[in-house]
């Protein structure tokens, strides 16, 4: 079967854009929300017509036997309750999606007083844009449990739209690059053994295994791409899906666009995504003797699409800085340990991969994105934005998914005798000590749903205990925005 890029570039535009929309219609005042959802959907039209025609061939049974793959994988996360969901972070984000389908939009909630005594409205200010489609089938249906299976089938569109513009990137559809990405991480069972050996502060054993390997360095953090979808599939998925589609971008219509559009589901892998827009912004032609001076190569960004990114950024952005729980910014101790762990973390989950991918690295301008991306991580790495280390962990994304492209691109020029030499059995050696920790997490997850299937009092597939955000759970507490007004959103923004 022939598969175009246009048609992959159109799904990942309106996977990505219909939250987006959802959101701007029923959050926004209408003054604001009808003309930028108007210009949202002519940037479609516009990004369309820039994107290039390429096609990919891919033999029907590898199809099915990839499909098959990536329909088992999606089913193991728990998203969706289908299968066993891990109990901590799918519980607050099953309660999300819970007060998403039973809460008029936009949702708030007056069932706290303030100080004295009077009725104060809450509002759920949170990156919920996966939920927003399965969440309205859900009010529609009024069928949450319809809404559950809706967001599986959400999630599997938008994995499998991300693999289809992952194969345009590394030029074909391989078995061997959907298990690397399945399975690619860094080395953590070595940082685990090292920060052991050195007697340092492991994150709490009591956590699923995978966990206790990849959180081990608490502030540094890299999630295995199975970690990932199995706990943040909400910002993991659309990032995916954003990511590689402008990594498939020829022209610079649409570059801040798709990170516009990202922001409504991940806002820190957005800005971990930035400089890639912006250098690809700036870069000159590839092909043709024309040299671009730097205005021509910065006029050359000018478009609709781009123009209504500022405009999708603003609001969001506003809609973000409503919440008042959230706040606090600071920078990490620069503390040997820190820097020593900064080190252990470079090492094991990038070099060990990048040393043995110098073709790859040397290819057309893919050192330059590297260090693109690389340069502005290692200073954002060091930014803590309120009490946690999401914001670390998440800009982060971008340089692990660009190094492990870079990965599957050497794979992919492997063939049997060249797996044997000591290059290609290194790489196959230093891939499979790094598939420890995704491995785990998947039979975690087997062992469990087995259990809540077939074990008498096995544990429920769905993970609860939170039933609002708007309850006193702690876990739910930097979802609400505590109190409405004295903010640019709330005045002159939110639908009334």
């Amino acid at each position: 079967m022939t598969f175009s890029l246009k048609q992959f570039s159109l799904l990942a535009y309106v996977w990505l854009a219909l939250p987006v929309l959802l959101f701007l219609l029923n959050w926004c005042r209408p003054l604001v929300a009808i003309p930028l959802s108007i210009a949202v959907l002519a940037s479609i039209f516009f990004a369309m017509r820039a994107t290039g025609e390429r096609t990919l061939t891919v033999d029907k049974k590898k199809l099915l036997a990839i499909g098959a793959i990536l329909f088992f994988w999606v089913l193991l996360s728990g998203v969706g309750g289908l299968a066993w969901q891990n109990r901590w972070d799918h519980a607050f984000r099953n309660a999300l999606f819970t007060d998403l389908v039973n809460h008029s939009w936009p949702v708030q909630s007056a069932d706290a007083t303030d100080a004295t005594g009077t009725a104060a409205v809450r509002s759920l200010v949170y990156y919920f844009g996966f939920w927003l489609p399965p969440a309205l089938l859900a009010k529609v249906t009024g069928s949450l449990s319809l809404g559950f299976v809706a967001q599986f089938a959400w999630a599997f569109t938008g994995v499998a739209t991300a693999f289809g513009l992952l194969f345009f990137l590394v030029g074909r559809a391989t078995l061997r690059a959907v298990f690397i990405f399945i399975l690619f991480d860094g080395w953590d069972v070595f940082i685990y053994a090292i920060l052991k050996f050195l007697d340092f502060a492991i994150v709490s054993e009591i956590l699923p295994p995978a966990m206790v390997l990849e959180k081990s360095l608490q502030v540094f953090e890299n999630l295995s791409n199975t970690s990932s979808l199995f706990y943040i599939y909400n910002q993991v998925v659309p990032f995916w899906v954003a990511f590689a589609l402008l990594l498939n971008q020829r022209a610079k219509t649409a570059l801040f666009f798709i990170c516009a559009l990202l922001l409504m589901f991940a806002p820190f892998p957005a800005i971990g995504m930035l400089p890639a827009a912006f250098y690809l912004a700036l870069r000159g032609k590839t092909t043709g003797a024309a040299s671009q001076t730097i205005p021509s190569r910065i006029l050359a960004n000018v478009s609709i699409p781009n123009i209504t990114a500022c405009g999708v950024a603003a609001v969001l952005g506003l809609f973000y800085l409503s919440n008042n729980t959230a706040a606090g910014r600071s920078i990490l101790p620069l503390t040997g340990e820190n820097f020593l762990k900064f080190a252990l973390f470079v090492v094991f989950e990038f070099l060990v991969y990048l040393v043995l991918c110098k073709q790859a690295v040397k290819g057309e301008n893919q050192g330059k994105m590297l260090a693109v991306l690389a340069l502005p991580c290692a200073v954002l790495l060091f930014i803590q934005i309120g009490p946690l280390y999401d914001f670390a962990w998440r800009v982060v994304l971008p340089l692990a998914f660009f190094v492990m492209l870079l990965v599957i691109r050497t794979a992919n020029e492997l063939d049997a005798a060249s797996i044997r030499r000591p290059r290609g059995a290194l790489l196959v050696l230093v891939l499979c000590v790094g598939a420890v920790a995704p491995l785990l997490e998947m039979a975690t997850s087997l062992r469990k749903t087995r259990a809540s299937y077939f074990v008498r009092h096995g544990e429920p597939l769905r993970a609860g205990g939170i039933g609002s955000c708007f309850g006193d759970n702690p876990s739910c507490a930097y979802y609400v925005s505590q109190g409405t007004g004295g903010n640019l959103f709330d005045t002159y923004l939110r639908r009334q």
